[in-house]
């Protein structure tokens, strides 16, 4: 009907109809263009700390204690944040590409072994597990478990978070392992490591599944994410348990963790 209003009003139907196609290809490229663009922007903002990296500092050099902290937090914020867009880089790749494409396999493939058919429950899974970890948690975490980086892990292993290993060789032996454990502290080459390691860890270890869905119902209800409320998933980290839990809570707050590093951090993403 519309062909044959406009050949009666003398109007070029294949020449409409090619440049309607024509306008409609091009709007669908400036889209996957601008998708691309935010991903590359991601990726470049993620790489310009790690090609001028700060030279570890020796914390306990540092007798003042106020001046510890402060040089503590500063350095490892900045190791989380470019972490934390790495992982943005990557939210972004699910939420923009096919879910068949070769990029969204190779991400699936970095916290998941089964890879092989990407349907709405594993993508679901996904979107669940790749999120960045607030700022505030993991630096409390890191202070929590490395004596603020006066620790041996620390200094000898540039272990931050007690992450451990369990083939022989693999890294440090604790001093006061129990008879009959085999774990290991585990080794990086750099602190950068530790916290990408840290970050893996909390993202796919079944230990750590109530906190990703603490951050996943975040994320429906649109809210920030609140690192107070995450630390409640945490309860497997250590065999303390809740004692744990509340031990980091009150880090958080008393060091004002979250004023002072997440308010400027895209948690909403």
């Amino acid at each position: 009907m519309i062909n044959k209003f406009l050949h009666s009003h003398g109007f070029n139907v294949e020449y409409i109809s090619g440049v309607f196609c024509l306008s409609l290809l091009l709007a669908l490229s400036a889209c996957d263009r601008e998708a691309t663009q935010q991903q590359q922007d991601l990726q470049q903002s993620a790489s310009q700390f790690s090609r001028s990296q700060t030279p570890v500092p020796n914390f306990a050099d540092y007798q003042d204690v106020k001046q510890r902290k402060q040089i503590f937090f500063s350095y490892l914020a900045e190791l989380l944040k470019l972490e934390n867009q790495k992982i943005l880089a990557e939210r972004s790749i699910l939420l923009q590409k096919s879910r068949s494409s070769p990029e969204v396999k190779a991400v699936c493939l970095k916290y998941n072994r089964d890879c092989d058919i990407i349907d709405d429950a594993k993508f679901h899974q996904l979107l669940t597990q790749v999120d960045v970890i607030p700022p505030s948690l993991a630096l409390a975490q890191a202070a929590n478990e490395s004596a603020w980086g006066t620790s041996r892990f620390a200094r000898e292993a540039n272990n931050y978070f007690g992450q451990w290993c369990y083939q022989q060789g693999c890294g440090l032996v604790p001093a006061r392992r129990k008879p009959g454990m085999s774990h290991e502290v585990r080794v990086f080459a750099h602190p950068q490591d530790s916290v990408k390691a840290y970050l893996l860890n909390l993202n796919s270890n079944k230990a750590y599944r109530d906190l990703r869905k603490i951050r996943a119902q975040q994320r429906r209800d649109k809210n920030s994410l609140s690192s107070l409320a995450l630390v409640q998933g945490l309860s497997h980290y250590s065999e303390r348990g809740r004692a744990y839990t509340e031990e980091l809570e009150a880090m958080i707050k008393y060091n004002q963790l979250i004023e002072t590093f997440d308010q400027n951090e895209r948690l909403t993403f």
